[in-house]
């Protein structure tokens, strides 16, 4: 099944290349529409398939992207949201230092802009971090943290 193997490499190059330069072209129409909500989702959506699929560089890329464009359009919940999926996806790479930075990036948007949902998401995060880091004192304060936010909203 050598030439099945090398057929879907292939589509998976295609599909990746595909994804990315939409993502660009879309972004930068977005970037003149200043905030387009959809646009935004649509690329989360496209980062989480590279992610779920075990991509995880081009969900890094894809995500990265978003965040630019979030940042230039001054879309502060989808620049939060960008660098919490940024963040997770460090996590999963084992990369914990950029994830925590990640993380941290994204509860300081969170929580000066009163973002519950994602401030309890950043938590629950650098939760994980600690956890998987066996330092558990700092994991349970902050999925305290985390869940006294989830509990409120």
């Amino acid at each position: 099944m050598p030439c099945f193997q090398e057929f879907h490499v292939l589509v998976q190059k295609f599909l990746h290349q595909f994804l990315i330069s939409q993502n660009i072209d879309s972004l930068h129409l977005a970037s003149k529409n200043q905030q387009d909500t959809n646009l935004y989702k649509t690329v989360l959506k496209i980062g989480s398939y590279f992610y779920e699929s075990g991509q995880l560089d081009s969900a890094l890329a894809t995500y990265t992207k978003g965040l630019e464009n979030a940042k230039r359009t001054n879309n502060k919940i989808y620049a939060c949201n960008f660098l919490i999926k940024i963040g997770t996806t460090y996590r999963e790479k084992g990369i914990y230092e950029l994830s925590n930075k990640a993380l941290h990036d994204a509860l300081y948007i969170a929580e000066k802009n009163n973002f519950q949902q994602q401030t309890a998401n950043c938590y629950n995060g650098i939760a994980i971090i600690y956890t998987i880091q066996h330092d558990y004192s700092n994991a349970l304060e902050n999925y305290n943290k985390s869940l006294a936010i989830n509990k409120k909203i």
